[in-house]
């Protein structure tokens, strides 16, 4: 039970309102008490648009009665908007008592919307009102794009016209006929006293997209480059390696595989020397080890570049003793 109950209002809530039966009908000493009907509409309607009106039966005594909009079966209305016969050259009568207004605005610049209203039981009994335009509502942007569809096709050709036009609504009517190519021209209305003063009317004509250019020439080639910054001084070298480069001793800092060339200058040369000649280079060798005597052993300097070893500068060897005995025995013998 519970079930068929919901279904029912499911069912009820789905199909909405229920217009009155065709046998509904007013009662007949209603209507012959009705003398006037009263329609109250809007002052002003858009092209194109929809606007609603109310509509109220004035009895012989005076007492008004509303044709409603709305219909119950338990509790029917006195007067339903369906007793009323509604017409008009400019706009659709519509079922909730409503007009639906006529799409183009020149067709009622002249005349405005014209309505008519009578009761079907008692045709005598009827009202008309004019309901004026309003334009304010009406589009003023308007896109066109032309019929190619190939890349580069322009768009399609648009014509307007202005004009200014008086009407019984408006003293000063300004008018613009737009055209598209070869279709019919469509109008477009406003007051000329509060139109904007610019952007009011917008037309575009719009063609289809280009197709990719064609590739650009090749560049130039670039310019010489600049002269580069000048050298950063070079940092001296350390006194410790300079000597150690200089003097014959730095052997000593050498790999021990490595050996020096030999000639016939050195020491170990294994050439046959004289006595003479031996005798000389004893004694130089023996001025060497004075002079390195008498000298204070300098220390290596360090610099932010480079990291000197101390080095020895002279390193005592017997052969200078040596040389210094060969000295004497060739006094002795001179």
């Amino acid at each position: 039970m519970r079930r068929a109950v919901v279904a029912a209002l499911i069912v009820t809530a789905g199909c909405g309102p229920k217009r009155p039966p065709p046998s509904f009908a007013p009662d007949p000493g209603l209507v012959e008490q009705i003398r006037e009907i009263r329609m109250s509409t809007s002052m002003r309607a858009c092209p194109g648009e929809s606007f609603g009106a109310v509509y109220t039966a004035v009895l012989n005594d005076g007492s008004l009665v509303p044709f409603e909009t709305r219909y119950d079966k338990d509790n029917p209305p006195r007067l339903h908007v369906v007793f009323l016969a509604r017409s008009s050259p400019e706009a659709t009568p519509l079922e909730g008592g409503g007009w639906s207004a006529y799409r183009d605005p020149l067709a009622t610049a002249i005349t405005g919307f014209r309505l008519t209203v009578a009761l079907r039981a008692k045709p005598s009994v009827s009202t008309s009102t004019v309901v004026a335009p309003d334009y304010t509502c009406l589009q003023h942007t308007f896109g066109f794009r032309g019929a190619g569809t190939g890349p580069g096709a322009s768009g399609p050709q648009v014509t307007v016209r202005l004009g200014i036009l008086r009407s019984p609504f408006y003293d000063r009517l300004l008018v613009a006929g737009i055209e598209v190519e070869d279709a019919p021209p469509f109008y477009m209305l406003a007051d000329a006293r509060a139109v904007p003063p610019s952007d009011w009317l917008i037309i575009e004509a719009r063609g289809s997209h280009g197709s990719r250019g064609a590739d650009g020439a090749t560049g130039v080639a670039g310019t010489d480059g600049r002269a580069g910054c000048p050298g950063v001084p070079g940092v001296p070298a350390a006194p410790a390696a300079m000597a150690a480069a200089a003097d014959p001793a730095g052997a000593a800092g050498r790999s021990p595989s490595s050996r020096l060339p030999r000639n016939r200058s050195s020491p170990d040369s294994s050439t046959r020397k004289s006595r003479v000649a031996k005798a000389a280079m004893a004694a130089t060798e023996a001025k060497v080890e004075r002079a390195a005597r008498a000298a204070p052993p300098n220390r290596p300097t360090t610099h932010a570049v480079l990291w000197a070893k101390p080095v020895p500068l002279v390193r005592r060897v017997r052969k200078v003793r040596m040389g210094a005995t060969a000295s004497r025995e060739l006094g002795l013998r001179s």
